[in-house]
C-alpha cells in the first residue's frame, strides 16, 4: 500500500513539473510577443534600438513577424504550443541590404516557400522563385510591407537554394533588377 502512494506521489510530482516546465517554454501570449521581442532586442543597455512590427502571418502553429529594427528590415520566429502560448524560436536582424527575404520552412509533414519583405512605392505584384525545376508565383500584396507564401512539394530540401527570384509589377514587367542588389541567375 505505501508503494502504491509513492508510485502515485511521484507520478503527480512528475507531471507538476512536466506541465511547469512546458508552460515556462510555452509563456508568451500573442498580446505580449511584441514586449517580448523589444525587450529581447533591447536586452543591452548600452544601446537601445527602434523596433516597428510590420506584419505577421501564422504557418501551423509557427508565427513569423516582419519587424524593422533601426530601419533595418528583420523576421521573428515563434512557435505555439498546446496552451495556446507562444515559445521564442530566433529573430533574424537585417535583410544583407535587400528588400525582400525568402526561407524554406517546415510545418508537420508540408513545406513552404516564405517570401518577406518591403514593398517600395507598392511595385510589386508578384514575385517567380525557381526552385529546382519548378517555378512559383507568390502574389505580393499591396502593402508596404508583406508576408507571401506558397506551399512546395514534399520531396523539396530546406536548404535548397533559388536558381533565381524574379519581380514583376502589375503590367507584367520584370523589374528584379531595379530592386534586388544580388539576384540569382538561371
Amino acid at each position: 500500500m505505501k508503494k502504491i502512494y509513492i508510485v502515485i506521489i511521484s507520478s503527480i510530482t512528475l507531471l507538476l513539473g512536466i506541465i511547469f516546465i512546458y508552460n515556462a517554454t510555452y509563456s508568451i501570449s500573442d498580446k505580449n510577443i511584441n514586449n517580448y521581442i523589444n525587450k529581447f532586442v533591447n536586452k543591452s543597455e548600452n544601446q537601445k534600438f527602434n523596433i516597428s512590427v510590420r506584419q505577421s502571418c501564422n504557418i501551423g502553429n509557427i508565427k513569423f513577424i516582419l519587424l524593422e529594427i533601426d530601419n533595418t528590415l528583420s523576421f521573428a520566429q515563434f512557435k505555439k504550443g498546446i496552451n495556446n502560448k507562444y515559445a521564442f524560436v530566433a529573430i533574424t536582424k537585417g535583410f544583407n541590404g535587400e528588400l525582400i527575404k525568402y526561407e524554406i520552412i517546415q510545418w508537420k509533414k508540408e513545406k513552404y516557400l516564405l517570401i518577406m519583405g518591403q514593398n517600395p512605392n507598392l511595385s510589386f505584384n508578384h514575385i517567380k522563385v525557381k526552385i529546382s525545376t519548378n517555378e512559383y508565383s507568390i502574389k505580393v500584396p499591396r502593402e508596404l510591407f508583406f508576408i507571401s507564401y506558397c506551399e512546395l512539394p514534399n520531396w523539396t530540401s530546406l536548404i535548397d537554394i533559388p536558381k533565381y527570384i524574379k519581380i514583376f509589377n502589375n503590367s507584367n514587367i520584370d523589374i528584379t533588377d531595379k530592386y534586388l542588389k544580388y539576384n540569382f541567375k538561371e
